[in-house]
């Protein structure tokens, strides 16, 4: 779901991430499927920015979810 959150705050469709499918992105992004550190560096890329600040976004949206859903 962190991912997803990303993506879309960064309006990227999800048939805008080159070198996946639509169905690919959705199951990543639904945590059907694990993505590897290849698949992540293709999000950064699609977004424009460095693998380790498309992690930090990531993390940030994590701990957000993860206190929204312990209230």
């Amino acid at each position: 779901k962190a991912i997803e959150i990303v993506r879309t705050a960064c309006q990227i469709p999800v048939d805008g991430i080159e070198g996946l499918e639509p169905n690919e992105v959705k199951d990543i992004e639904a945590g059907c499927i694990y993505a590897r550190a290849s698949t992540l560096c293709l999000y950064s890329s699609a977004i424009g920015i460095s693998l380790d600040d498309f992690l930090e976004k990531i993390a940030v949206n994590l701990n957000l979810l993860k206190t929204f859903e312990a209230t």
